[in-house]
């Protein structure tokens, strides 16, 4: 603040409070007012003067004032605005735009280039063989012939036929058959099915050559059996369907057996197979109807039997659930369908298991096709099923693969074949009533390339009968591989062989015996001369075991067939 300003403020405070009184013992304000004067002879002259009265003009009085101490100034304390800020209104409203494009079009000229028509060579297929005729002949007077031809690429209708025939004549008296077939099949392809029907036909004569013919002996006629079967089929399945992911078959076939002992079985059945893809699950319903009729100089047989078989097919679990309801004329059975099969690790090893059981139908003919060797009056009757199994199987490089696996089987009326205790040329079926089989499997192959290629299986039995004391002639062994090599591009053998073990039959109707095991290795070779040209040969049984797979019945020691293929 300015020193002028407080001299005045001073000086006017003085005034109005009338004469200014120094207190004692205070010093007297130095005179300011006279500036030639020093400060001390100013002192000196007020002493020595005597004391004047006060006037109005004294009362008043100049005074200069030190301010020592230092100026502070000092700030209000700050008092905060507390304003709080407000979000504007974004809202953004919109509003509806009209507008017209106005149409405009350029009017060009084009000059459409002359194009000279030009004609692709239809490039023509390779022409196909649609036929060959393969002939050969052997020892044992073995002569062969096969015969196939069809009509190629016709679309959408194709036929086909085909012949065979096969006879040999061993060393043992009446040991000779002589097998004749022939069939001719016809499909004709849809939009998205096809039809298809095959007729065949199939004659096999042979004889009863089981018996010692140094003690007894038959004509020809009372030791032949000759079967003539008569067949056909017709199938209706879909070819495309990948919208409903749907697909769906339908059979029918049967057949009319007849033989020149007197038996006689006609046979006719019904298979339908419907697949659904219902995302990654499958639903599968099978259904089967057969009626079937067999009669012998014993009586007839007749049979209905129709069973149906839905199962549900979990991909992700890789489970399926299923069953077998089946009405066996006028009997009805309830069978599981149950499966299992996972990755352990990838495709390298996948672990299965599951539990099924079904009625298995024996016919005459299967049980003829089995042992040619039956006697008259053979009674029929129809097992029922049950497998229980587990196993791991997998591939390595798309080259390996193999199969290990474990079952418990358990089989109802079980047929088995024993010699028959009046005429030992001929068996008996003998049905056990409760069988029950350990069976340990195991399958392994290898393919390097087509040039090469193994495969080798095998599978053992442990059996525990009810009735009988024995499986009669069935194996407790059984091995069979096959070995293919091409050394060359038209060139190729193929190394075969199989062996059965642990075969029993009755000795005189009485007595338990084993037959041999059984040896059996063959070899084959093809060379392909040209286009149409083919050489093979057969070589069968390479050990020369005359071993027995029926009691009583041996079979040809070595024996070998060579021959030409023609195709055209």
């Amino acid at each position: 603040m300015n020193k002028g300003i407080i001299l005045l403020m001073m000086l006017l405070l003085a005034g109005s409070t009338g004469s200014a009184q120094t207190p004692a013992g205070e010093s007297q304000p130095t005179d300011t007012l006279n500036p030639s004067k020093p400060p001390q002879a100013a002192a000196e002259d007020s002493a020595s003067k005597p004391p004047q009265p006060s006037s109005p003009d004294t009362l008043i009085r100049s005074e200069e004032i030190d301010v020592v101490k230092p100026y502070r100034p000092r700030l209000a304390e700050a008092v905060k605005i507390n304003n709080k800020p407000k979000t504007p209104d974004i809202t953004v409203k919109k509003e509806p735009l009209s507008y017209e494009v106005p149409q405009k079009l350029l009017e060009l000229e084009y000059s459409p280039p002359a194009i000279r028509p030009l004609v692709m060579k239809k490039p023509k297929p390779a022409p196909l063989q649609n036929g060959y005729i393969k002939a050969g002949f052997g020892n044992y007077t073995t002569p062969y012939l096969d015969g196939w031809y069809n009509n190629g690429r016709s679309q959408p209708f194709s036929y086909g036929a085909h012949v065979g025939y096969l006879s040999s004549k061993g060393s043992l008296e009446h040991q000779e058959f002589r097998d004749i077939e022939a069939d001719i099949y016809g499909k004709f392809q849809m939009e998205k099915n096809a039809l298809s029907a095959k007729a065949a036909y199939l004659s096999q004569t042979y004889h009863y050559y089981g018996y010692d013919n140094q003690d007894t002996s038959f004509t020809q006629g009372e030791s032949r059996q000759i079967l003539n079967k008569a067949s056909g089929k017709v199938s209706f399945y879909n070819t495309f369907n990948k919208i409903r992911d749907l697909d769906y078959t339908i059979d029918l076939r049967g057949y009319d057996l007849s033989a020149e002992t007197g038996e006689t079985e006609y046979s006719l059945t019904l298979l339908t197979d419907v697949r659904k893809q219902l995302q990654d699950n499958q639903l599968t319903v099978d259904l089967k109807a057969n009626l079937n009729s067999f009669s012998d100089t014993s009586g007839k047989d007749d049979q209905q039997i129709i069973s149906l078989n839905p199962r549900f097919l979990v991909r992700k679990l890789g489970l399926t659930l299923g069953f077998d309801l089946t009405l066996e004329t006028g009997q009805f059975h309830p069978f599981p369908d149950i499966g299992f099969e996972k990755p352990i690790v990838k495709h390298y090893l996948i672990f299965y298991n599951g539990w099924q059981k079904w009625l298995k139908q024996y016919r005459y003919h299967e049980l003829i096709i089995q042992n040619p060797w039956l006697s008259q009056g053979s009674d029929l009757q129809n097992a029922i099923m049950e497998d229980r199994y587990a196993g791991i199987k997998g591939s390595f490089s798309g080259r390996t693969s193999y199969n290990v696996g474990f079952s418990q089987k358990i089989i109802k009326s079980m047929p088995l074949f024993l010699n028959d205790t009046i005429d030992d040329r001929k068996f008996n079926v003998i049905y056990e009533t409760s069988a029950t089989l350990i069976e340990v499997k195991g399958e392994f192959s290898y393919q390097v390339n087509e040039k090469f290629s193994f495969l080798l299986s095998g599978a053992y039995w442990q059996y525990e009968l009810q009735d009988e004391i024995s499986p009669w002639h069935l194996p407790d062994i059984r091995i069979n591989g096959t070995l293919s090599y091409a050394p060359v591009r038209k060139f190729r053998l193929e190394l075969s062989g199989f062996y059965w073990d642990g075969m029993t039959y009755l000795s005189d109707g009485k007595d338990v015996d084993n037959l041999p095991s059984i040896v059996d290795i063959n070899l084959s070779a093809h060379y392909q001369h040209s286009k149409n040209l083919t050489f093979f040969t057969a070589l069968n049984n390479l050990a020369a075991r005359s071993y027995q797979r029926w009691h009583n019945y041996p079979t040809l020691g070595f024996n070998g067939i060579a021959g030409l293929a023609f195709s055209f």
